[in-house]
């Protein structure tokens, strides 16, 4: 006997009931796979050096496809791509068995800037940039804004906006991860920082930009990822300077930092020339650096544009051109007038008596008296009357008359 659709729908109310009840999907779905973890190598370890933290990629930063990276550690010489940034007579820069060293010495007297190293090379689009360190020297100033280690990288905006991250000391004997965004042109140049509790002296910093949002992360020894200590949103703009640098807090204090290792991922990198095996980098007495080693500014905040440099250069051109002018017009000037008075000299001495003396006659047109000097005599002029032509008399055939007194 049939169902009656009564009973049907009785049926089918108590099958969703009853699937209700028990959780049961309606729909048997399997659950997708999960996520491969991304391989990581393992810590790089070096006899009393710290372990350089395993990556680990912000969101977004996927699309970071051009990296630049390079490990101190072993003596390895800084890439060609490295320049000197803010260095003074005494300041050191070495490469050793655990890194790259950083060295401002008590004895630096003048100049109380940063003294690192700078990326040579743009940085174009989103970016991660990370620095493995480890502070030797970084007493309790007595003054000044802290020492310690500093990334700083300067955007091309405007603004000429810079961006830092460091880890610093202080003079109430904190020890801080700072950070700072720094906007505007002196003398209104505006400076937003922040800063959170720093317990090792060892690890990484890291800098990263998606978009308009920058971040900036820390990691100490035996973390496995980085932490976030902050984040803001600024205008984006291609990176112009990449700086590391040993930071004494404006003041002269003694600082020693070693630079274990540097990654740049992003975007986009402007070509960076091929490594160089028989650079000597940065190494030798009192850390002089090869003459090849350009120089990079002092302070990221003091640093002109490259085309206020280019500037600079065509103005001292232009006024060595300008002196070679003025020199060379003052030579002719003098020149012309000795040229000048030497002539008046000369007409000077071939004057004959005659030339003061003039000659008296009469327009044959017009009668009117007309007077010539008397050395123009047979030459023709014009009446000033009748405008006939009048040969000048010789003074032998009229008489002569002296210039009035």
């Amino acid at each position: 006997m049939p169902a009656s659709p009564h009973r049907s729908r009785m049926a089918g109310v108590a099958l969703v009931a009853l699937l209700a009840l028990s959780d049961a999907p309606l729909l048997a779905v399997a659950p997708p796979p999960p996520r491969p973890a991304p391989a990581v190598a393992p810590p790089v370890e070096a006899p009393g050096v710290p372990a350089v933290v395993p990556p680990v990629e912000a969101p977004g930063s996927a699309d970071l496809k051009v990296e630049f990276s390079q490990d101190f550690r072993g003596g390895r010489q800084p890439h060609a791509a490295m320049k000197l940034a803010g260095r003074q007579d005494v300041d050191v820069m070495e490469a050793g068995p655990k890194g790259l060293l950083l060295k401002i010495p008590a004895t630096r007297t003048k100049g109380t800037s940063p003294f690192g190293f700078a990326l040579d090379s743009a940085v174009r689009g989103d970016f991660e940039i990370t620095v493995g360190y480890e502070l030797l020297l970084a007493n309790r100033p007595r003054s000044g804004t802290g020492v310690g280690v500093e990334v700083y990288l300067m955007v091309r905006l405007p603004s000429d906006d810079g961006i830092a991250l460091y880890r610093t000391k202080h003079t109430d004997n904190r020890d801080i991860y700072g950070s700072s965004h720094n906007t505007g042109i002196r003398p209104n140049r505006r400076f937003f920082t922040a800063a959170v509790p720093a317990q090792s002296k060892a690890g990484q910093l890291r800098i990263s930009r998606i978009g308009r949002e920058v971040t900036f992360w820390v990691a100490e020894p035996g973390e496995k990822e980085f932490q976030q200590i902050r984040r803001l949103e600024m205008e984006p703009g291609d990176l112009k300077l990449v700086r590391v640098s040993a930071y004494p807090g404006q003041v002269h204090e003694a600082v020693e930092v070693l630079i274990t290792n540097l990654r740049v991922r992003a975007s986009e990198i402007d070509p960076l020339p091929p490594p160089d095996p028989t650079q000597g980098a940065f190494s030798g007495p009192a850390g002089v650096a090869p003459a090849a080693v350009p120089s990079a500014p002092a302070s990221g905040d003091a640093e002109p544009a490259p085309a206020a440099k280019s500037w600079l250069v065509v103005a001292g051109i232009l006024g060595v051109i300008l002196a070679l002018a003025l020199f060379l017009g003052f030579l002719l000037l003098g020149k012309r007038r000795r040229q000048t008075v030497g002539a008046a000299a000369s007409s000077i001495s071939q004057e004959t008596p005659d030339d003061h003396q003039s000659v008296s006659f009469r327009c044959p047109g017009c009668d009117k008296p007309m007077r010539a000097k008397a050395a123009l005599a047979g030459r023709k002029t014009k009446c000033p009357q009748c405008g006939m032509p009048v040969v000048i008399p010789d003074n032998s055939a009229i008489q002569v008359e002296p210039p009035p007194m």
